[in-house]
């Protein structure tokens, strides 16, 4: 008889915590299922996309050599443009400012000490 009472008292104390945990348990599951659906959803996606994209050092120095490259392009076209009509004036230009672009290309840091050591010069005077 003591067998059974214990059985009876083990069951009774047993179960409702048994209760409890898969009630927590269940809670914790609706709440990953939320966070999963979440995450999912195509508005979602993009916005972590992007901003992972975004944040990342690789793009912002991609962005800024880009940039610097479209910039020096334009800058060595526009001053180097050549308003005569001559054909060989204008094979020339086109040949410097290649040359330009081409030497800016390979040789990014020495245009990134001369802006410097130029904005020194500008700054002392």
């Amino acid at each position: 008889m003591k067998k059974n009472k214990f059985r009876i008292r083990t069951q009774e104390t047993i179960l409702p915590s048994i209760g409890r945990q898969q009630e927590q348990k269940g809670k914790m599951l609706r709440e990953q299922f939320h966070l999963a659906y979440d995450s999912i959803k195509p508005v979602n996606l993009i916005k972590s996309t992007l901003s992972e994209a975004i944040e990342s050092r690789g793009f912002k120095d991609n962005l800024f050599n880009r940039g610097r490259k479209l910039t020096t392009g334009f800058l060595s076209k526009y001053y180097l443009k050549v308003k005569i009509a001559a054909p060989l004036k204008k094979l020339l230009g086109t040949a410097l400012m290649f040359g330009i672009t081409r030497l800016i290309t390979q040789n990014p840091g020495a245009l990134k000490t001369f802006g410097k050591k130029l904005l020194n010069i500008t700054r002392k005077s």
